[in-house]
């Protein structure tokens, strides 16, 4: 049994993992003495993995949500990570002609860049081909992991919600992150250790905080390093994002404007170009708030 980042075998185990399917059944969280890392454990085999995420959508959600709500919430999300992208792009000159994104999903982040610079090509690589049709329509260019090396030079790799479901981050990022070109950017996202506040900690293995991103960040290379805990602070999400989401579920159906109430959690509707429905289904998770202490989401840019 060894750290899935700094391979120290200096490991203990922590809890139970939770989960609903028999394909976890036996694990634990276990966390290293050396790194402060923390991982399932003991860890499935690269075929095992490869098979449950080939039908990830299915096997983790019981298919892609399609609802109303859900909609809103992704395109509302998808603004506010591109606006981050956006950002660190201008501010550390980077042009965005070519893109990869590892894991894109539906696309909602795909179809947000892409508006803004339609004349972008935008790679992605998705295991899973439940969604590789609206991927095809988004208009991105669906390749094989295999294939990444001939897409370089790359301006930004995109890798949101991925990485806590490898089995060795640091391989995966030193893989993908090879075509980005010298003074290109690297945005990754992933939960924060949210084993301390879900019921059921499937289908992530592992579960980072800025020490342990940093860690696989400097690893890999990359330089001008920026980690971000964005959302609510893990210890009241239970309290408070439930009664964000009930204050905006009763503006969505009265049209009083709860929102005053949590006006520090409102997001800027303007700067994040978001409609009235998109902002209402991202009040409860908050992700355009920083924090300044462990939060719902880590968020880590990097140069190449």
């Amino acid at each position: 049994m060894s750290c899935s980042i700094c391979s120290s075998t200096s490991v203990r185990v922590q809890k139970p993992y939770l989960a609903k399917s028999p394909f976890f059944i036996g694990k634990s969280i276990t966390k290293c003495d050396i790194c402060g890392m923390q991982f399932a454990c003991p860890m499935p085999s690269n075929k095992d993995w490869e098979e449950y995420n080939s039908s990830y959508f299915l096997s983790a959600h019981g298919g892609v949500n399609s609802s109303h709500q859900f909609e809103f919430f992704s395109v509302g999300l998808a603004k506010v990570r591109f606006r981050a992208v956006a950002e660190f792009a201008a501010v550390n000159n980077i042009s965005l002609n070519t893109i990869l994104e590892v894991g894109p999903g539906a696309g909602y982040l795909a179809r947000e860049i892409l508006t803004y610079f339609p004349n972008v090509t935008y790679y992605v690589v998705e295991t899973d081909r439940v969604v590789h049709q609206k991927l095809n329509e988004i208009g991105t260019h669906i390749i094989c992991e295999k294939d990444i090396n001939k897409v370089g030079p790359i301006d930004f790799m995109i890798a949101t919600h991925v990485l806590e479901h490898t089995l060795k981050p640091i391989e995966f990022l030193n893989y993908y992150s090879e075509p980005v070109r010298c003074g290109g950017g690297v945005f990754v996202e992933v939960p924060c250790l949210d084993h301390l506040y879900k019921k059921i900690y499937e289908p992530h293995v592992q579960f980072f905080e800025k020490e342990t991103l940093e860690v696989c960040f400097n690893r890999i290379g990359l330089k001008n390093i920026q980690l971000t805990y964005n959302g609510d602070k893990v210890r009241f999400i239970r309290i408070f994002s439930f009664l964000r989401k009930l204050l905006a579920k009763l503006e969505s159906l009265t049209g009083f404007p709860f929102h005053w109430f949590v006006v520090k959690y409102w997001p800027n509707t303007k700067r994040f170009s978001l409609l009235k429905s998109e902002a209402l289904a991202i009040l409860e998770t908050a992700p355009h708030v920083q924090q300044d202490s462990y939060a719902r989401w880590l968020r880590g840019f990097g140069l190449k």
